[in-house]
């Protein structure tokens, strides 16, 4: 969950329908690669959404920021994920 909230993060910037599943980023100066593997935490339903056959190995962006908050939310409100300093 958290490496597709640090990959809706790296492509924040894009305006694009569609998105390769790996983006590089740089960080403290290194270009590195992140990618986000939807089997991992979406459903069949959203998989299905997310996905479309005639274009492998791309996202459909708008739709899949949806799905990464929705799933954040839930995982906030379950206790699953915490934000550090929350509580003050």
């Amino acid at each position: 969950m958290l490496d597709a909230v640090e990959f809706t993060r790296a492509n924040r910037d894009r305006r694009s329908d569609w998105i390769p599943e790996t983006t590089p980023i740089e960080v403290d100066g290194q270009n590195t690669m992140v990618s986000v593997n939807v089997d991992g935490f979406a459903s069949d339903a959203w998989r299905k959404v997310l996905c479309d056959r005639q274009r492998p190995g791309m996202l459909a962006r708008r739709h899949l920021e949806v799905c990464v908050f929705s799933y954040l939310a839930a995982e906030l409100r379950s206790g699953d994920i915490a934000v550090a300093g929350s509580d003050s």
